[in-house]
Parts: C-alpha cells; sequence; structure tokens
C-alpha cells in the first residue's frame, strides 16, 4: 500500500487549486491535508503545517517535474523531494520537527521540576519567617 507524501505547503488552500488540477489532468491521485482547518481558522493555517498538497509516493518523480515546469518549488524545496527520493526518508524539515516533539517532553518535566522546586523554596522561606 502506498502512502501519500507532501510534495508543497501553502498557507490557504485556494492556493493550490491550479496545481492540484494540473497534477490530477496528468493522471496523479492528489490529497489536500488541513484544508478544511485552514477554511475555517485561515489564521492557523501554519501554525498546524499549512495546507499540505500530497501525492502518491509512485507520483513524486513526475509531480516533481510538474511543479518545476509550473515555477512552484524553490531550489531548497526541490532538492528536498529529490533527496525523499532517492533515499526513501522523510524531507529535511521533518528532522527539525521530529526533534522538537522528541524533546519537548523532557521540556516540560524540566519546567515543570523548576517550578516545584521555587514554590518549595518560597514556602521554606515563608517557614524561615514565621519560626
Amino acid at each position: 500500500m502506498q502512502k501519500f507524501i507532501t510534495i508543497k505547503t501553502f498557507t490557504f488552500a485556494y492556493e493550490l487549486a491550479v496545481l492540484k488540477g494540473r497534477l490530477e489532468s496528468e493522471g496523479i491521485q492528489c490529497f489536500i491535508k488541513n484544508e478544511n482547518f485552514s477554511q475555517i481558522a485561515s489564521l492557523y493555517s501554519n501554525a498546524i503545517g499549512g495546507v499540505q498538497l500530497q501525492v502518491l509516493e509512485a507520483d513524486i518523480p513526475e509531480a516533481i517535474e510538474i511543479l518545476k515546469e509550473g515555477d512552484y518549488l524553490n531550489a531548497e524545496d526541490y532538492a528536498a523531494l529529490k533527496n525523499y527520493h532517492a533515499q526513501k526518508s522523510a524531507p529535511h524539515v521533518e528532522h527539525k520537527l521530529k526533534w522538537f516533539v522528541e524533546y519537548k517532553g523532557i521540556i516540560i518535566v524540566a519546567l515543570l521540576l523548576a517550578l516545584a522546586f521555587f514554590i518549595w523554596y518560597l514556602l521554606s522561606l515563608q517557614n524561615n519567617m514565621k519560626g
């Protein structure tokens, strides 16, 4: 079973309508991720990763060519997609996100411990002043 891979991210759903139509006219099946949310709460679109145009993994080479023809890809996007297709690994952008998700729990625990220690310190100062 093939999976859908994000090939281009937009802020608003209407920005990808022409590109989606172009890809589908070439027989490439597309999926738009986060489309409904971006229409309901457009100011938060980028916070959830934007509106993502996805194609099947097998269609990536053909989709890349169509994106290049339409001048939809900058050099960084192009390199990431070519790298993904060549290595079958996530584009470099996902590695940064993965790091954040892995360490977010550690950061939250450290902040909670610091807060608990601060509260304990204030309470011990209060007890020393009473006694």
